[in-house]
């Protein structure tokens, strides 16, 4: 299993983008795969009725068969799907896969 780790504040739209590009294609190919985000990435979860978003882009990945993320910060109003994980409880699942992608 692939360990997909998103770690860039959303304003770093590239880098954002990019995690949840390869996310969405990871999920079309049905690459088994787990969602992680850490630090300020953890955002991107938050809910928003912006265009385009990134918790807009991610509110779509269950479509494609990926119905939980984890994150290890504190997310005041999580898109459906995201679930609060200790940073501990995350490095072991990360450790567990057999490859690990950071973006």
């Amino acid at each position: 299993m692939i360990a997909l780790v998103l770690s860039a504040h959303p304003a770093d739209q590239a880098r954002t983008r990019a995690g949840i590009d390869l996310a969405m294609t990871l999920a079309t190919f049905e690459t088994p795969f787990e969602l992680f985000f850490t630090g300020p990435a953890c955002q991107c979860l938050q809910r928003s009725d912006v265009p385009k978003s990134p918790a807009r882009l991610l509110s779509a990945l269950p479509m494609y068969g990926l119905h939980q993320w984890f994150h290890d910060q504190e997310v005041s109003q999580p898109i459906d799907g995201s679930h609060a994980l200790s940073t501990q409880a995350m490095r072991q699942r990360i450790r567990q896969a057999s490859q690990v992608i950071r973006v």
